[in-house]
């Protein structure tokens, strides 16, 4: 039996619990269709979507380990590094990702996260435009990147990049709910607030009851 590929369908359900005992099958079975490292890189991103950072971070370096040019699973350990405020190893891991696999989209976009968590915008900017340039399809890029351009005043270009996101998955609340924020600053409040309400539809952990109250009050004036 297959347990990898059992493992994988399971991520892709949000099975994680059960995937992770999967995966860990089939680093003990000796049957895989996929290599050692790409196992490991895999329970590493269940652990990952659990919260659970120090199994996941562990799981990634044993799959660098395996195969020391393995750049997702350096891009990966980056965004656990980053998801623990360790910003110094994650943009060292996207950076070492790059060097191993200069066309891996999600290792310039790490390392855009990286430039706009640290207020350089501009080179936020140039990274994200990279990814997108190696992965149209990144709809994650655009929203990040429209998170710089909104933090440069451009509020047009951040709200092209949000539209761009939801052309690509109109179920991205974040991208929603980021293009209310930029309509909201543009003075477009009847817009904003109905991308506010849309965001909150789709994932209601987004309450925008206070922004729609806020925008309502000056629509009203």
């Amino acid at each position: 039996m297959a347990y990898d590929a059992i493992g994988d369908r399971k991520s892709a359900f949000a099975d994680y619990d059960r995937a992770i005992v999967e995966f860990t099958r089939a680093t003990e079975s000796g049957r895989q269709r996929w290599t050692v490292a790409e196992i490991y890189r895999s329970r590493g991103l269940a652990y990952l979507q659990k919260s659970q950072y120090d199994k996941a971070i562990a799981d990634f370096t044993k799959a660098i380990e395996l195969d020391p040019t393995y750049g997702l699973a350096y891009s990966n350990r980056g965004v656990v590094y980053d998801a623990i405020d360790q910003s110094d190893q994650a943009l060292s891991d996207y950076n070492r990702a790059i060097e191993v696999d200069p066309n891996l989209a999600e290792a310039h976009a790490g390392v855009g996260n990286s430039h706009l968590n640290t207020g350089q915008y501009e080179q936020a900017i140039s990274d994200f435009s990279k990814a997108i340039q190696l992965d149209p399809y990144f709809y994650r890029a655009y929203k990040n990147r429209a998170l710089a351009y909104e933090k440069l005043g451009r509020h047009d270009d951040a709200i092209s990049d949000l539209t761009k996101a939801l052309e690509l998955n109109p179920r991205y609340a974040p991208a929603y709910f980021n293009r209310a924020k930029a309509y909201a600053a543009k003075g477009d409040y009847a817009q904003a607030i109905a991308d506010y309400n849309q965001a909150s539809e789709i994932d209601p952990t987004l309450d925008a009851a206070k922004e729609v109250r806020e925008l309502t009050r000056k629509a009203e004036r």
